[in-house]
């Protein structure tokens, strides 16, 4: 992906940019306080992160936030406005700003307490903002109080219904808190709403699996493999795990013949399709799998006993006995090969 979330067009905020900038200068996988974004790649923001950094032991990190998220003819009358004649709006915005970076500052060094202290104060500026009410949810999920997390997460939701990030973080709640149906209908209403965000309906069939919904699970991924682009691998890998729940010879059959077309070098999708084939009582189609595959290892000898046993079922006896010469050559016989020649005998 090469924007973090925060980062795309039609996501940016000032909340998210502060959120981006303190990660970046972190440089941590998934910080303590809650974030749209990701790790940014973005110059713009590793430089932001590095005069975050100097800034707050400066004092004036707050100057930074408000000229860099403002318009340039806002950043203007801002140097021109003496903050004792500020409008109070702004000074409101900014007082809550900074409050919001103390408060994930907090957050980050561990201090849960004090960055919920913080969080709160900050919401009493700006009581609208999504970004707060999201640190709130995730501080209060850190101190195991999943009632106040769920509450302040449904209301960040609430607050920017068009910002996925708050969707996805709401059903994570209500999943972890066992709110299995609350955290099924988030997540369709998010994949609902963003039907181009992928990952939704990836969460969506997840979380219906590990309901034991599989069969309602297979429709969602199905629905995903149509318009797969990337990721279709994983999204058969999990079909496959549903289909044998389920217990669909079918489903499985076509699920492994789809990732031998997609990962012809696993030869594991291919030996458990001539398996499936022979529990079914298809030989002919165990063999059409085995052929090929001892061709392009001929050296397993457990592809040469199963394809022997396999020419013995179908009453080629003849073949059988001709696979076996050939590996067991005595120019070229090695225990392996005896082991496999007299076991494909014997069955």
């Amino acid at each position: 992906m090469p924007y973090p979330r925060s980062c795309r067009p039609g996501f940016c905020c000032r909340w998210t940019r502060i959120l981006a900038v303190v990660r970046c200068r972190t440089g941590k996988g998934r910080p303590p306080f809650p974030s749209p974004a990701i790790r940014c790649p973005l110059p713009l923001y590793r430089l932001a992160g590095s005069l975050v950094g100097g800034l707050l032991l400066g004092g004036g990190l707050l100057f930074l936030l408000a000229g860099a998220t403002a318009s340039p003819a806002r950043a203007q009358g801002a140097a021109e406005t003496q903050p004792s004649t500020a409008p109070a709006s702004n000074r409101g915005e900014a007082e809550a700003r900074r409050l919001f970076v103390r408060g994930m500052t907090r957050a980050y060094v561990g201090d849960t307490e004090g960055a919920i202290d913080l969080y709160r104060r900050a919401l009493e500026k700006a009581p609208n903002e999504a970004a707060i009410l999201s640190a709130l949810a995730e501080a209060h999920a850190t101190t195991s109080d999943l009632s106040s997390a769920l509450f302040y997460a449904q209301k960040a939701r609430d607050r920017a219904p068009a910002n996925p990030h708050y969707h996805a973080a709401l059903a994570r709640l209500q999943r972890e808190n066992g709110q299995i149906e609350a955290a099924l209908s988030t997540y369709r209403r998010m994949a609902d709403r963003f039907p181009e965000d992928r990952r939704a309906q990836h969460r969506l069939a997840a979380t219906l699996a590990d309901a034991d919904r599989h069969r309602e699970a297979l429709e969602v991924y199905r629905s995903l493999a149509k318009t797969a682009t990337d990721g279709e691998i994983e999204i058969r890998r999990s079909m496959l795990a549903l289909y044998r729940e389920v217990e669909d010879p079918g489903g499985i059959a076509r699920t492994l013949r789809t990732l031998i077309d997609l990962e012809p070098g696993v030869t594991t999708h291919r030996t458990d399709l001539a398996r499936l084939y022979r529990q079914e009582g298809r030989i002919e189609k165990a063999i059409g799998v085995y052929e090929p595959l001892l061709q392009d290892t001929p050296s397993r000898a457990s592809f040469v006993s199963d394809l022997a046993s396999l020419y013995r079922q179908a009453g080629r006896p003849a073949a059988a006995d001709s696979l076996l010469r050939r590996y067991t050559d005595r120019e070229r016989a090695t225990p392996d090969r005896l082991v496999a020649r007299a076991w494909a005998m014997y069955q």
